[in-house]
């Protein structure tokens, strides 16, 4: 299990298209990623869970990765946080 401190810098927050990629990526992996932000234990491999919790721009969390390949898949999603959760050009 390896856990990372984050920070929203999406403008918008955890809104449809940062949910999307996010999950997107998340779902590349076999293991489980968890986002922790108060009462909330967030899949992050569900978009309607993260948007269910309507995370705001400068919220501060912690992303755990459980897993075969977790230590790819917290990197990947700690470098997508770090971007900003941007749109990646195809």
């Amino acid at each position: 299990m390896i856990r990372k401190h984050i920070i929203i810098t999406n403008p918008s927050g955890l809104s449809v298209d940062p949910a999307c990629l996010l999950s997107k990526h998340a779902r590349q992996y076999d293991c489980t990623a968890t986002l922790y932000y108060k009462h909330y234990n967030i899949n992050v491999k569900s978009m309607m869970h993260i948007l269910s919790a309507a995370l705001a721009n400068g919220t501060e969390a912690e992303l755990v990765c459980c897993g075969t390949d977790e230590e790819q898949c917290i990197n990947d999603l700690c470098r997508l946080f770090a971007q900003g959760l941007e749109q990646e050009e195809p």
